[in-house]
């Protein structure tokens, strides 16, 4: 006679917070905090600009916590850049006898967020991307067919000319309610057939949209390998409505350079990165001479031809971060603002860290690092919007993520390795055993 088995008592487990728990949730407030201090503005009390000055710097004050309750050994050159941007902007502040807080935090969210990156790489970055994009998309959706309840939920003119130096007449149509480039005049640059205004969703700016637009677009590409079939077909169409929504010249144009540019980026030697940077400034100069552009239009040529002319116009002192108050002129050339802010040694050791730091062991981190170096000298060009953290967080994170992830993977016994859920197997090639 046989004994009946106890039914197998199923104990579930409390629900336990973890880092990579807190890492995302930071990841996640750096980019919707604007569009949640929009809804306040709007709804329970007017705001001012030292609201978002200290919502930021909580931000990065979680960040950093959480990197240093968490620090491994590879942390260590962010560390170091950290360290280094804190003192160059001592050195600077006792030079200039001023101090600019938004200048220094314009560039420790570099080291800070790829830290926090390698804090989360034991987690589920697709998905973690997947909900941000999902949030960003439906609300651009929203946008789209109600813009009156978009407006109405976030009142973005009077949150901007409440926490913003911009004044009403500012905005092109003084009517809308939405930010000042949303209704710009003219003919849009994509599909003008569709009639709408440029769409902002979270960012509550086009601009910002735009940004995001292309980091969605390097995070697909870099991440391709390892998402579903449905994952693909999801970020592919949402990034496509994203980038036309917000109708970005500086947006669509990077796209498409770092779709064609993503499987030629692993055949280019090792740290060719490195060149990006002053080589797209080498060649946008000599067209500028060349074809004898002029900074007589808002428009890209305008722009990279008013970039170009106030960098060379730079004085000695200027290039070295002693002119501070010239980067208020700099609005329309980010690699201006970035010299004058940073000096010109600044933005060197930062970009060294950059291109130098990772290891390149695998085709994925190859495609993710030389999209952003592609990335960041071409919005450089034309602006310093690539600096807001809301766009700029999930950048850096990203990178931080695969530079971590691909190293526990390497190092980990075969045994104790583990696949996220919902990526797909994946194996790498190895770019230095082509090399």
């Amino acid at each position: 006679m046989y004994s009946r088995k106890p039914a197998a008592t199923v104990i579930r487990q409390p629900l336990i917070l973890t880092k990579e728990h807190a890492a995302a949730f930071i990841l996640i407030t750096a980019v919707f905090f604007n569009a949640a201090l929009a809804i306040e503005n709007g709804h329970l009390h007017q705001l001012s600009q030292i609201y978002v000055s200290l919502a930021e710097a909580v931000i990065t004050g979680l960040a950093v916590l959480l990197v240093a309750v968490n620090f491994r050994t590879d942390m260590l050159p962010w560390a170091v850049l950290l360290v280094f941007i804190l003192l160059l902007h001592l050195v600077l502040s006792f030079v200039n006898q001023a101090v600019n807080p938004k200048i220094i935090r314009d560039v420790i969210d570099i080291p800070v967020f790829i830290a926090l990156g390698m804090v989360y790489a034991r987690g589920n970055i697709v998905k973690l991307f997947f909900y941000i994009q999902t949030i960003v998309l439906a609300v651009l959706l929203m946008e789209l067919i109600d813009v009156d309840t978009y407006s109405q939920i976030f009142k973005i003119q009077d949150y901007y000319m409440n926490t913003r130096e911009i004044t009403q007449h500012a905005f092109w149509n003084t009517d809308s309610t939405l930010f000042v480039s949303a209704t710009r005049p003219g003919e849009r640059f994509l599909l003008d057939f569709l009639g709408i205004h440029r769409l902002s969703s979270v960012f509550l700016e086009p601009v910002s949209l735009g940004n995001y637009g292309i980091v969605a677009t390097i995070f697909t590409l870099a991440f391709w390998r390892e998402m579903s079939r449905w994952m693909k077909f999801f970020f592919v169409i949402s990034t496509v409505c994203i980038v036309i929504g917000c109708d970005g010249r500086l947006a669509a144009v990077s796209c498409a350079i770092l779709v064609i540019c993503a499987p030629i980026f692993p055949l280019l030697p090792r740290y060719s990165n490195l060149t990006f940077l002053p080589g797209v400034f080498f060649f946008s100069a000599l067209a500028v001479g060349l074809l004898a552009l002029r900074h007589s239009t808002d428009d890209f040529v305008g722009r990279l031809s008013g970039s170009i002319d106030l960098l060379g116009g730079l004085d000695l002192g200027a290039i070295f971060g002693l002119d501070p108050l010239l980067a208020a002129k700099a609005s329309d050339s980010g690699i201006s603002y970035f010299v004058l802010t940073q000096s010109v040694i600044g933005v060197a050791v930062m970009w060294i860290f950059i291109c130098l730091v990772p290891r390149y062991r695998t085709r994925i981190s190859v495609i993710l690092i030389y999209s952003i170096c592609t990335y960041v000298p071409l919005n450089l060009l034309v602006s310093y919007s690539l600096f807001s953290i809301k766009t700029a967080a999930p950048m850096w994170f990203m990178y931080g993520y695969l530079t971590a992830e691909t190293t526990l993977r390497r190092t980990a016994p075969r045994q104790n390795r583990r696949l996220p859920i919902g990526m797909m197997p994946v194996t790498y090639g190895a770019v230095e055993g082509r090399r």
